[in-house]
């Protein structure tokens, strides 16, 4: 069973870190960084982006005889770095056009 966690459990475990930070969790339509910058008032680097990612496995290798469906994964960079599917494809042991961008309806 899956826990689901919910803004005020990321807020609290960065509390408890000391971590320096604000947790926003609306701040309108912003798809881009320059969006989001200029709806926060930051300059883009100063901004995180969250990205999920289907890795559709090899049929055959030990992962995907036991998942029903693609993995799911969470990559959180910097606004402005571009990520390469690179390390993805090769942690999860497929190749790169295995990695794909999740659409906005995952």
């Amino acid at each position: 069973m899956t826990t689901q966690l919910t803004p005020a459990d990321l807020q609290r475990y960065v509390a408890e870190q000391s971590i320096a930070a604000t947790l926003i969790t609306d701040i309108g339509d912003t798809p881009t960084v320059p969006a989001a910058a200029a709806a926060l008032g930051v300059a883009p680097e100063q901004i995180i982006k969250t990205l999920l990612f289907l890795v559709e496995e090899s049929k055959g290798d030990e992962v995907s005889a036991q998942a029903v469906g693609p993995t799911l994964v969470v990559v959180i960079s910097n606004g402005e770095s571009r990520v390469d599917k690179r390390p993805l494809a090769d942690h999860f042991g497929v190749g790169k056009k295995r990695i794909k961008l999740a659409p906005a309806s995952v």
